[in-house]
């Protein structure tokens, strides 16, 4: 279900002009609904206050923003602040004063004329000629843009100016490379990218060293192909001997005005050697998933989204070379979650706190049995109809120098015995609590970390003198000791 609304709108004709047809109306001195507005009238301080225009804030709203206003000059800086606080950024205040009257003008602009480059079109609709726009509707916009130009090495970007009607503003949308490490002469985006890498975050006794291999492809018009395989080393190491290890995966997503959307696909196959002999226990398993998430609100601090996801599990493992099925897991999973991250200055830098939080539904899909195809049924035993919960939260603060402290937790919470592949995992990379990955789990548990975060950096000096010899001091030599001879010294 959640692919229909997206895939409704594919289907609608694309402009093939490198920008939109701007979108203009005639905006009279005066707005017809801000015009029809009551005034609102407020008494501060012996000075009466007279509010027009206002279509956008209630009248208690503007009664209390001008209470306790010293002064014309104080009451248009209160109100203005007030709509821009609210989000309001097309808004400005003129006053005329007489007197003990200050008659207040709210002046609610709109975007008359939007110039879009056609790609990022349907990202931007719905905000011409609206009184009511909001940062937080420019702002939301572009971050789902951000997703679909990313595809493309493009960022959007979005400037206003004033446009050539009273209360009239222009907004103008396009696009720039992002800039990378890679040489990028033509200017133009790569379709494709590929990494590889190595390293000791297998298993222990399948696979313990690992090498992996990735590919995406983009195709353009916000979709993304990805693939991917992984390979054990058996021989370096000793608990691995005769073990095996391979994966394979792939995926397809894409990016629209209304969420990310996509699927993923992964097979593994997991045989254990021979410090396991004899029951030699393999492993098999085949995953599919659906996902969506939505972007929900955005400001310039502030981020919600949503996330959904459909899974099908299928586990399966085997023992004494495949002689005896010691278990299957045949199952799907239905999951709802949202995140939230909020950006803000502590001490006067920049810091950011933020969290998600997410339930897991299971059901049952096909075998889900013990030893030998026999029912697993009892207290104590998994279950495929289970429930849990997961969250995490995390807070880093910018420190002097370039330092960054982090704090994040996460946790994991059910009252059902879960299966394999749902286990809460305390330990593996970065986790100093586990050896080797994937030694504690259960079906509840939660960990914490703190850790402070240093710039890379490097400092030395080098040294001619006048026998033309030269050396590299030690690191900060210049500084724990005077050099004896500054003769030809740089």
């Amino acid at each position: 279900m959640i692919f229909v609304l997206p895939l409704l709108f594919a289907f609608l004709e694309q402009p093939s002009v490198f920008y939109s047809a701007p979108e203009r109306q005639e905006v009279v001195p005066y707005d017809p609904a801000s015009l029809a507005a009551k005034p609102i009238v407020v008494e501060s301080g012996g000075v009466r206050y007279v509010v027009t225009g206002n279509t956008l804030f209630s009248e208690g709203k503007i009664a209390d923003v001008l209470r306790g206003a010293k002064g014309p000059e104080d009451a248009v800086k209160r109100l203005k602040d007030a709509y821009q606080r609210a989000g309001y950024f097309l808004v400005t205040i003129r006053a005329a004063v007489e007197e003990k009257r200050v008659e207040l003008e709210v002046i609610q602009g709109k975007i008359t004329e939007a110039r879009i480059v056609p790609s990022l079109r349907w990202f931007y609709g719905g905000l011409t000629n609206r009184p009511s726009v909001k940062t937080s509707d420019v702002v939301r916009r572009t971050v789902d843009a951000e997703a679909y130009a990313a595809r493309q090495q493009e960022r959007p970007k979005v400037n206003f100016s004033p446009g050539p009607d009273f209360a009239s503003s222009v907004m103008e949308v396009e696009t720039r490379p992002i800039e990378s490490f890679a040489p990028n002469p033509l200017n133009q985006a790569n379709p494709w990218n590929a990494s590889v890498g190595f390293g000791n975050y297998g298993n222990r006794f399948n696979g313990r060293y690992m090498s992996d291999a990735q590919v995406a492809y983009r195709p353009g018009y916000g979709l993304e192909l990805t693939g991917g395989y992984s390979n054990g080393w058996d021989g370096l190491n000793p608990y691995t001997e005769g073990g095996m290890f391979q994966m394979e995966n792939g995926g397809l997503s894409w990016a629209t005005p209304w969420g990310v959307y996509g699927m993923t696909f992964s097979n593994m196959q997991s045989a254990f050697g021979e410090p396991t002999a004899p029951l030699y226990p393999a492993v098999f398993m085949q995953n599919w998933q659906i996902y969506g998430q939505q972007t929900v609100y955005a400001s310039e601090s502030f981020r919600w989204t949503m996330n959904e996801r459909l899974t099908s599990m299928n586990f399966v493992e085997e023992g004494f070379q495949g002689a005896t099925r010691l278990l299957s897991q045949d199952y799907g999973t239905a999951q709802l979650g949202t995140t939230v991250s909020q950006s803000f200055r502590t001490f006067g830098l920049p810091a950011q706190i933020g969290g998600n939080i997410y339930g897991v539904r299971g059901t049952r899909l096909g075998a889900f049995s013990g030893v030998n195809d026999a029912p697993l049924a009892g207290p104590g035993v998994p279950t495929a109809y289970f429930t849990y919960y997961r969250g995490n939260v995390s807070y880093t603060q910018t420190l002097p120098k370039g330092m960054q402290l982090v704090l994040t937790g996460y946790g994991q919470i059910s009252q059902n015995t879960l299966p394999i592949m749902e286990y809460f995992v305390l330990g593996g990379m970065g986790n100093l609590a586990a050896w080797y990955p994937g030694v504690l789990y259960g079906d509840t548990g939660y960990i914490s970390h703190a850790g402070l975060v240093a710039p890379p950096s490097s400092s030395g000096d080098l040294r001619f003198r006048g026998n033309s010899s030269w050396k590299p001091a030690d690191l900060g030599s210049a500084i724990m000791r005077p050099a004896r001879d500054r003769l030809g010294t740089i």
